[in-house]
């Protein structure tokens, strides 16, 4: 798969959101007292990150999948009628 700007982009929001997630779970970094500190701010800038990143990689994954016609031909058991 070719690597793109949204791809890399929607691949690094991901991984922004899921480390924010686990040092908020995470008791022993203590972090967890900072980020409540943050309000509900703090979920809906998440929900809005993770929102971006699934449309990233979504358009990324639509821009490079292949054609219904290529499966067809690569798997002889769907061409048989």
């Amino acid at each position: 798969m070719p690597e793109t700007d949204a791809l890399r982009t929607g691949g690094l929001l991901l991984g922004v959101a899921w480390l924010t997630f686990i040092f908020a779970s995470v008791d022993r970094l203590r972090l967890r007292g900072l980020i409540g500190k943050a309000g509900p701010a703090l979920p809906i800038a998440l929900v809005a990150v993770l929102a971006v990143a699934i449309v990233l990689l979504l358009s990324a994954f639509l821009d490079a999948r292949p054609s219904v016609d290529t499966i067809r031909d690569a798997i002889p058991v769907l061409n048989e009628d």
